[in-house]
């Protein structure tokens, strides 16, 4: 269960509770970050078949994998229901994400066929490029389809703005694809303003991928917060 603190000035009364996710999780959990985007995953990590994105996601969140990690993501309960998940990490951890995860890549598909992999990721960061400066990224930020529509999605990003403003974090970033208008809505409703559009039209054998917006939201650190911060 979540000790984040709320700013009890902005949050909302809070519904759902969270936790860190475990290796048990892995049956809801990698579907859940599978569809916070589905066509990226593919692009990237489908190389003999169209649902191998998905057999590496459970290869790399039962491992612990960096970015993918059960342990680098928070799930939302509603009572007992999962109903949504949501990942984040900071510029800080770029380099070991990256390094854990070319050391998977290797490990699950071998090394000719990881190479290939690996070089569809490199173009996927010349769209949706590494998080940087004083921001906490959210990212495999996904509302189970049946649980939508009941005010999940912006509880959750309350949730990573409470990070934020507990890690002393002056502001939350995203990167959404813009073929989401729902997603996007989300997020401006949310306070996130939009940064950078990257145009992108990268072809892959089993889907593609567009172009992506880059957002960032600011947090107010509590005053007690802002006085100690570093």
């Amino acid at each position: 269960m979540s000790n984040v603190r709320p700013d009890p000035e902005h949050a909302p009364e809070q519904r759902l509770r969270f936790r860190v996710g475990t290796p048990e999780d892995q049956a809801v959990a990698v579907p859940l970050m599978f569809n916070a985007g589905p066509d990226s995953y593919r692009y990237v990590f489908s190389q003999d078949n169209k649902n191998q994105a998905v057999d590496f996601l459970h290869y790399a969140y039962s491992n612990n994998v960096g970015e993918f990690s059960y342990s680098g993501h928070m799930l939302a309960f509603d009572g007992d229901t999962p109903v949504g998940i949501v990942g984040m990490w900071q510029p800080n951890e770029n380099f070991s994400h990256t390094l854990d995860a070319v050391k998977a890549i290797f490990s699950f598909y071998g090394w000719r066929k990881g190479f290939s992999v690996i070089r569809r990721g490199l173009k996927f960061e010349s769209i949706v490029q590494p998080p940087s400066g004083d921001v906490l990224c959210l990212h495999n930020f996904s509302v189970d389809e049946s649980q939508r529509s009941r005010g999940f999605g912006r509880e959750i990003i309350q949730y990573v703005c409470d990070s934020a403003r507990e890690r002393r974090v002056s502001k939350v970033c995203l990167d959404v694809d813009q073929n989401n208008p729902r997603a996007r809505a989300l997020y401006l409703g949310q306070g996130f303003t939009l940064i950078r559009s990257t145009e992108g039209k990268l072809k892959g054998r089993f889907t593609s991928v567009g172009g992506h917006d880059y957002m960032e939201k600011s947090v107010q650190l509590l005053k007690d917060e802002a006085s100690i911060r570093p």
